[in-house]
Order: structure tokens, then sequence, then C-alpha cells
């Protein structure tokens, strides 16, 4: 079993899942960005909305995993791979 940070009480079940499935988001999130990129021509992927507001969690998580994610324009986010 993989080791949990030391915020998160071991003997608490609901926030161990809760833990172990935002693991999960986060590495699908990753690997479909990854994969998307990988399918262009270009080294990074452009997204529209509101990528900051409704996505914090997965673009903190981006740019601790060496992403850089940056604002270009109105509702406009692009993202490199690390």
């Amino acid at each position: 079993m993989a080791k949990l940070p030391d915020y998160i009480d071991k003997t608490d079940k609901k926030a161990v899942a809760e833990y172990f499935i935002k693991q999960r988001q986060m590495a699908e999130y990753e690997k479909y960005y990854l994969e998307a990129i990988n399918n262009l021509e270009k080294q990074y992927l452009d997204l529209y909305g509101d990528f900051n507001r409704y996505n914090t969690e997965i673009g903190d998580h981006l740019i601790s995993q060496g992403w850089k994610v940056e604002n270009i324009a109105l509702l406009t986010w692009r993202i490199w791979k690390p």
C-alpha cells in the first residue's frame, strides 16, 4: 500500500479513500493532458474555460509535478508538459 501523508489519519477509512481517489483523479488528468499534447505537433495544449476557478486542484497538482500552466488570454490557458 502506498504511503499516506502525515496529515491523514490512517484509521479514518473515509479520509484514506478520499485521498486515494483524489490521487487517481489527478493521475488520470495528467495522463489525459500528456496524451493530448503527444498527439499534437506542438509542445503545449490550450485549454478554454475558467481553468483557474474550477480546476485549482488540477492546476496546483500539475504545477507541483513540473508542468507549466499560464493564462494566455481571457478564459484561455496553456499548459506545457514537464
